[in-house]
């Protein structure tokens, strides 16, 4: 959170408080000495400390896992980084992304929590962390983020469902080619590509979702996902589409036909019929 805005060398910024997100007195006072002096550097005003703090907590791996909620408040920390040290730091929001990764297993549950948090950059990076981590307990919460949840935050939603392949996650995926987010969409099937009968299911879906759509925005982007699937059991709800009231969505259609076939009949709904029906013969 941005709480205000202070002097350093010369030059009016705003800055970051940890202390707006977990009080400092949180700070357990049974700790290993080394942790807890990492833990206070992260309440520091200058952002190169607190990002130096961050990295070292990361090099402590499960050892440092009671800096857990610090490292989650940190989340939200954009503060630029002094120029002369670009080269060793990220954003200290993004370094406490790697130090979360290199924690590991003890911050999934707390990550799965940050993913309602209020501040979209927390929920983008807590979502960061657990694709890092690769904790199979992230599906169901990226299952709900992708439906619901801040754009930037979803895009990782649906890269993690990929990665972990999981057929749970199908629908979901489906539902989010219908998004007029083009990011999402793109990410969404591919993921959709790695999942076993991701892709058979989805052409099923979006078929279904098209005669039923009355939004033309959306039948254009179902027809763009067909053909980004590259799979020949889309070609007939294509074709179908090419009799859309739409001249958009015709063009979509014709568009993935092209991509899917190596075939360029236009928007000829009849040359492509013909086609199609040559080649079920064959």
């Amino acid at each position: 959170m941005i709480i205000g805005c202070i002097l350093m060398a010369g030059i009016w910024g705003c800055a970051f408080s940890l202390s707006s997100r977990v009080p400092k007195e949180n700070i357990p006072s049974d700790i290993p000495s080394d942790v807890r002096r990492e833990i206070e550097a992260l309440y520091s005003l200058s952002s190169v400390k607190r990002a130096r703090a961050v990295t070292s907590l990361g090099a402590m791996g499960v050892q440092a896992r009671l800096a857990i909620p610090f490292l989650i408040g940190m989340l939200a920390d954009n503060t630029r980084i002094r120029e002369e040290y670009k080269d060793k730091f990220a954003l200290p929001g993004d370094e406490a992304v790697k130090a979360l990764v290199k924690i590991g297993d003890p911050g999934v549950e707390p990550l799965i929590l940050a993913l309602e948090d209020e501040d979209p950059s927390v929920q983008r990076r807590a979502a960061e962390s657990l694709r890092g981590i690769g904790d199979r307990r992230a599906v169901e919460p990226f299952i709900a983020v992708l439906n619901k949840g801040e754009s930037a935050t979803r895009l990782e939603a649906a890269k993690g469902l990929g990665q972990f392949r999981d057929p749970r996650a199908i629908e979901s995926l489906v539902q989010a080619l219908k998004y007029d987010q083009w990011d999402v969409r793109k990410e969404s099937v591919e993921s959709l590509k790695k999942i076993e009968g991701g892709v058979g299911k989805a052409i099923e879906l979006l078929a279904i979702a098209f005669t039923e759509e009355e939004a033309w925005n959306i039948r254009e982007n179902i027809t763009w996902a067909l053909g980004e699937m590259e799979d020949e059991r889309a070609i007939e709800t294509l074709i179908t589409a090419l009799k859309d009231e739409n001249r958009i969505v015709r063009k979509g259609a014709a568009w993935s036909l092209r991509k899917i076939t190596g075939k360029d009949f236009g928007q000829n709904q009849a040359a492509w019929e013909k086609w199609y029906n040559k080649r079920i013969r064959k």
